[in-house]
């Protein structure tokens, strides 16, 4: 798959499961590092799959795929100490906007 002109592979088999996502936030707005941003928040169970991830794999990059289209596409930087991971801090906030108007489909 291609996004913004990156090639990736993305896994046949997911490593964390739409359904194990137990919320998603609004955009947010941190006046600390001057970025908006939006937390997911994930089931205890995938929050082990992904800590699993980290440690075997530590500069992995994970891609948030619903309905075969590439989201997102986001790194674990440390181990995950809370049940939530932070998107978008880099991106636009007309892209942020973007990803949260599919994300709402998944988690209103």
């Amino acid at each position: 798959m291609v996004i913004d002109q990156v090639k990736l592979c993305i896994s046949k088999k997911p490593i964390v499961m739409v359904g194990e996502i137990a919320y998603i936030t609004a955009i947010k707005y941190d006046p600390i590092i001057e970025s908006y941003y939006i937390d997911i928040g994930f089931s205890p169970e995938a929050m082990v799959t992904l800590q699993r991830t980290y440690t075997s794999l530590p500069n992995t990059q994970f891609a948030l795929v619903i309905d075969s289209d590439i989201v997102c596409v986001f790194a674990v930087k440390e181990e995950i100490a809370i049940r939530s991971i932070r998107i978008g801090q880099d991106a636009p906030l007309k892209n942020l906007q973007i990803i949260r108007e599919i994300l709402s489909k998944v988690k209103p």
